[in-house]
């Protein structure tokens, strides 16, 4: 038995070049991909070219993202079989049938109501409570998300993981930089 896993990702964020969640899911497929894993980014695009060395680009074409999510990724799914399918920014498909992480950056559209557009609000108050209520497990990105996710919604089946800081961003050696001030 192998300890690999088939990890299946709605990367439609990855059409965005720039923003945190479209490089906290390059980074992390990054690393599954790196560790053995393989990692299936799934797109609602005709014709699409993974942005992760070792990824596979899954380009899955069907109008309106929510009838893509609730059909076309189920259908996979059903066919290719992977472990979990992973829902970076957070929404999954109402019905699938294998286990699913879903990831909750912050609930900001709803702490700070205009702080986001109309529909995006909207989706924190379907879509997503749907969603984080049927993952199999929630990632929250801080104590303070997991908090807020506890008592909006009621959730429990959560791990708090923070979202990692790039290697440049390491602390290097106190003492040399003390030295280098002299």
């Amino acid at each position: 038995m192998s300890d690999r896993l088939h990890v299946a990702v709605d990367a439609n964020v990855l059409e965005a070049n720039w923003g945190g969640i479209p490089k906290h899911l390059h980074r992390i497929a990054s690393e599954l991909v790196a560790r053995g894993d393989r990692v299936d980014l799934l797109v609602n695009l005709r014709s699409w070219e993974s942005p992760v060395d070792g990824a596979n680009a899954v380009p899955l074409r069907l109008r309106g993202r929510g009838l893509w999510r609730d059909l076309a990724v189920p259908l996979w799914a059903l066919r290719r079989r992977p472990d979990v399918l992973w829902a970076p920014e957070t929404v999954l498909p109402r019905r699938i049938g294998v286990p699913t992480v879903a990831t909750v950056h912050d609930l900001a559209p709803l702490l700070v109501p205009g702080s986001k557009p109309a529909a995006v609000e909207h989706q924190f108050r379907t879509a997503i409570p749907r969603s984080v209520r049927s993952a199999t497990r929630v990632i929250c990105v801080s104590e303070a998300t997991a908090a807020d996710v506890r008592k909006r919604w009621g959730v429990d089946h959560l791990e708090v993981i923070g979202n990692g800081v790039d290697d440049r961003f390491v602390p290097g050696d106190p003492e040399a930089e003390r030295r280098g001030r002299r």
